[in-house]
């Protein structure tokens, strides 16, 4: 599944020659096809051959690099994901998904009284500390013109507000959303033409929304983490381990920046207004947690959780990935979430909590919530990572695939 790597890179015909011929120093036949295999499983990276494009791009049309119209890839170009359906440069990773999401989340919301949105640059310390997106350049990115430009660019910070629109439109916007079938397309019907393509459809945060149209959320905050592909440690495995040239193209159109990590956090905040049903609380993602004020009967859990590894771990699939926490520093804080997420939703919600390395020394978990996908049946993959599921064992509705999966690889 090409959703499961995070880098794409394109051999040209020449840097792929150069890698096919046998290594000068010992002679030996290439092991360009081992080295393929080697970062796909350990870096979650898909090279890919010069003489296999075609039939990759014949294959995965639904791909988009750069921009909303290029469905073929540069050669000797590295791509890192912002989601499934868009793959930028990774020179330009950072720029691009800033713009990204503050592009979906202006556009999206603008519809529902957003009164500002504000992003903040938590830089790590191999951040570069530089903030290449001026005000003015991502003013004209997101396409929309009803607001006013601040911004601190020393700290980090860029902040946009919006006019008030009209309460009738709001509320009619709100009343269509919620008594809509599919929500999904009615959001993307909202959005205006030039976002109107399946790489912003796939990120729209449907409960951000939902919570806002049914009148409970006047702020949010949304915390998003954006790492760059390390392309020096990705190089010098060509020749320590496999004999390969190092120069195959991976330096020549990449940045020089130092950025690695970074934490990026979006806050939102709504106008009041007549909305039905409207709660007059500030809800943000820490208070939202235990669930969203609904009353629902007493739930008594029968939490399920896969074994550990240090090496490998389970992942769900055939499901949507509906919300993302990061930055978790114990195993028993993601657990906490973990339980609170499969509340929300018992039957339906399968959670992966994978822990990530952070330089110079530490570790920290990404918590991820999945719905199973429509009619699909969901199961888990096991692949490299370490890492988690969990779920309720006699609720989710496709408990039994998953425990049959776990139990075959001797993760349960």
């Amino acid at each position: 599944m090409i959703d499961s790597f995070e880098s794409l890179y394109f051999l040209s015909t020449k840097n792929d020659e150069k890698l096919s011929t046998p290594t000068r120093i010992w002679r030996t036949p290439s092991n360009i096809d081992g080295y393929i295999t080697h970062i796909a499983q350990t870096k979650q990276m898909k090279m890919v051959r010069n003489k296999h494009l075609d039939d990759f791009v014949n294959n995965t049309p639904d791909i988009y690099y750069d921009n909303t119209d290029k469905t073929r890839p540069w050669c000797d170009v590295l791509y890192r994901k912002i989601n499934k359906y868009y793959y930028v440069k990774n020179s330009e990773y950072f720029d691009e998904f800033m713009t990204f999401y503050f592009k979906l989340y202006a556009n999206v919301f603008s519809n529902f009284g957003l009164k500002t949105i504000t992003m903040r640059v938590a830089f790590s310390d191999r951040s570069s500390n530089n903030i290449n997106l001026t005000v003015g350049a991502l003013s004209n990115k997101i396409g929309i013109h009803n607001k006013l430009d601040q911004s601190n660019l020393n700290e980090g910070v860029v902040q946009m507000t919006f006019e008030k629109r009209n309460d009738v439109d709001e509320q009619n916007n709100c009343k269509l959303f919620n008594e809509a079938e599919d929500k999904r397309r009615f959001l993307h019907d909202l959005l205006p033409d030039n976002l109107k393509s399946p790489i912003y459809l796939e990120s729209i945060e449907m409960d951000m929304v939902a919570n806002r149209t049914e009148g409970r959320l006047l702020k949010v905050e949304r915390s998003q983490r954006a790492r760059s592909t390390d392309i020096h440690e990705i190089g010098g495995e060509l020749f320590t381990n496999f004999g390969l040239p190092v120069d195959c193209g991976l330096y020549a159109k990449s940045s020089t920046e130092t950025t690695l990590n970074q934490d990026i956090e979006f806050g939102l905040t709504f106008y009041e207004s007549d909305v039905p049903g409207q709660v007059d609380v500030s809800v943000t993602e820490s208070d939202r947690k235990c669930g969203d004020g609904v009353e629902r009967a007493p739930y008594r859990m029968d939490y399920g959780q896969s074994r550990s590894s240090f090496y490998s771990g389970p992942w769900p699939i055939h499901c949507d990935e509906i919300r993302v926490q990061h930055n978790v520093r114990t195993t028993d804080e993601a657990v906490r979430i973990a339980k609170e997420q499969i509340t929300l939703d018992p039957e339906n919600h399968i959670i992966e909590a994978r822990e990530e390395f952070v330089f110079p020394a530490d570790w920290t978990t990404t918590v991820k919530t999945f719905r199973v996908k429509g009619d699909a049946v969901s199961d888990v993959r096991i692949g490299p990572g370490r890492r988690f599921v969990a779920f309720d064992m006699s609720k989710f509705k496709h408990k039994d695939n998953v425990i049959k999966t776990l139990r075959n690889n001797s993760f349960f």
